[in-house]
């Protein structure tokens, strides 16, 4: 097998494990234990990728020997590599990471039931984020019916589980104690 076909091979091998890593959700960088912001799978294969296609250009299109081949294109993808992942993957992980947000963050929130809720039951809340739409298993945190299509305040989050009230605007919510209301 030739230089040249071996950059080739680890080039296409490279971009499949990309795809499929993408397609997975990243599940061989915590597989692997590739899933820091410094050492991960995305780096290391754009390290790879990189390599190989500057290898393969440089081996067909220059007279450097082989052993210099292999040291420049690994020197100019170290370089590249390092610039892409301080401008590019580590502030888009962390850009990912500041728009998540806790379920528990859902509390003072005001939703629409969207399945009724009834008397010591479970049913569903609704609730239009900025993010997007929110959906819990929701339950009455006072041991009351709320229909469907009524507003709900979120007054606590448990265990995944939305403890509402029917949203009154005139009502202090500051005079109910936390942790079951009954």
């Amino acid at each position: 097998m030739t230089l040249s076909s071996i950059f080739v091979t680890i080039f296409v091998i490279t971009l499949i494990i990309l795809f499929a890593n993408l397609i997975l959700g990243g599940i061989f960088d915590s597989t692997i234990g590739l899933d820091n912001d410094i050492l991960n799978m995305t780096t290391m294969l754009c390290f790879l990728g990189v390599t190989s296609v500057l290898g393969y250009l440089l081996l067909n299109f220059t007279t450097l020997s082989n052993a210099m081949v292999i040291a420049i294109a690994a020197l100019i993808a170290t370089g590249l590599t390092i610039v892409l992942n301080i401008f590019v993957f580590i502030p888009l992980s962390k850009m990912e990471s500041s728009t998540a947000f806790k379920i528990e963050e859902m509390q003072g929130e005001v939703g629409e039931v969207t399945l009724r809720i009834p008397v010591d039951d479970v049913g569903e809340v609704t609730i239009m984020t900025p993010l997007g739409i929110v959906t819990r298993t929701a339950k009455s945190y006072e041991n009351k019916e709320l229909e469907q299509g009524e507003q709900a305040l979120v007054i606590e989050v448990k265990d995944q589980i939305f403890y509402v009230v029917k949203y009154d605007e005139n009502f202090n919510y500051l005079d109910i104690k936390k942790s079951g209301g009954k």
